[in-house]
């Protein structure tokens, strides 16, 4: 599906609208600083039709994609152009969930950790320097810094938050959220989002 079809079927069923933005296949609300929320229709090359996310994307994981962790797939199925009457409903609806940015971060912050996933648990220690819960996030520090590094991608996860951690042990709690809305800048700019 093409991203001026997906906007067309989509912004119809966005309320308010002033709030809505577009790039691409994602359609996100405005403002935001931290939490990318909203919906991605996912194409394929086989076909014309889409799966369509809620996604809550946490920008302060530098990336230079949208990672669907977080996100819940809210289509049954595919769904196609020229069939978008069960999806109308659904997107005003779920709409509704995706409004507060501060919502998306307690929900990021209250993430189920059953084993060490290290990704899982640096956005969840972020998530928790975020709202407050300062010792939550030390205690994930710690058990993130645990294990063996086995892959290049850990050791730069294990940099970004010794990085976190020492400038809320240095400077505070606010120099490390200034560093995270840094990185939340760059991650908005590799996708090309627009904050406002």
């Amino acid at each position: 599906m093409k991203a001026v079809e997906w906007q067309r079927i989509a912004m119809p069923h966005l309320q308010p609208k002033a709030s809505w933005a577009f790039e691409g296949p994602i359609a996100y609300r405005l403002p935001f600083k931290y939490v990318l929320r909203g919906f991605l229709a996912e194409g394929s090359s086989l076909d014309k039709g889409a799966y369509v996310w809620r996604i809550t994307v946490p920008l302060f994981i530098p990336s230079a994609f949208v990672v669907l962790d977080y996100s819940e797939r809210i289509s049954r199925g595919k769904f196609y152009s020229s069939d978008v009457a069960p999806l109308r409903g659904q997107l005003a609806i779920e709409g509704e969930r995706t409004a507060d940015e501060d919502t998306a971060l307690e929900y990021l912050a209250s993430l189920e950790m059953r084993s060490l996933d290290r990704k899982r648990a640096e956005v969840k220690a972020y998530a928790c320097l975020m709202v407050g819960r300062i010792d939550q996030a030390r205690i994930l520090f710690q058990q993130i810094r645990s294990g063996i590094v086995s892959a290049s991608w850990e050791g730069e996860l294990l940099l970004r938050c010794a990085l976190i951690e020492r400038l809320c042990v240095d400077s505070g709690a606010q120099a490390a959220t200034e560093q995270l809305a840094a990185w939340s800048s760059e991650t908005a700019a590799a996708l090309k989002l627009t904050a406002n």
